[in-house]
């Protein structure tokens, strides 16, 4: 499978995708009628690094994904509204630690970096995997 695709199944598939906070692949897309408004995720792959064994048999790659989630401000100034980001941080993080992905540094509250009304919190996951060449 895609390691992209992973990712996108990955948060699909958990309680994000049944709450209607949407997963969105570099940037944010159209909204369906389902979707929550005041909340979204994007992630973008930041690199995807390459180690060459001396056996030559086996190359190790090493994926970064930035996943990015965006809290409207309105909600991110009251105790309600840190509560679910809180939440909705944890079962990102759960849903992708199961998955198979590194989360080594964690997450970090951005704030209103693109301009738009809304907080971003990143945590960068790592997804090794072996390939024979």
């Amino acid at each position: 499978m895609d390691m992209l695709q992973l990712v996108q199944e990955t948060l699909d598939n958990s309680p994000l995708g049944s709450a209607g906070v949407r997963v969105y692949w570099g940037r944010r897309g159209d909204i369906d009628p389902g979707a929550k408004t005041d909340e979204y995720v994007i992630y973008t792959q930041d690199n995807d690094s390459v180690t060459e064994f001396a056996d030559g048999g086996v190359i190790a790659r090493t994926a970064d994904i930035a996943v990015r989630y965006y809290l409207a401000l309105a909600l991110c100034r009251s105790h309600a509204g840190l509560r679910l980001h809180t939440e909705r941080v944890n079962q990102i993080h759960s849903a992708l630690i199961g998955a198979g992905f590194l989360c080594p540094s964690g997450w970090a509250e951005l704030g209103d970096i693109d301009d738009v009304g809304f907080a971003a919190f990143l945590g960068v996951y790592e997804f090794a995997r072996a390939e024979i060449e």
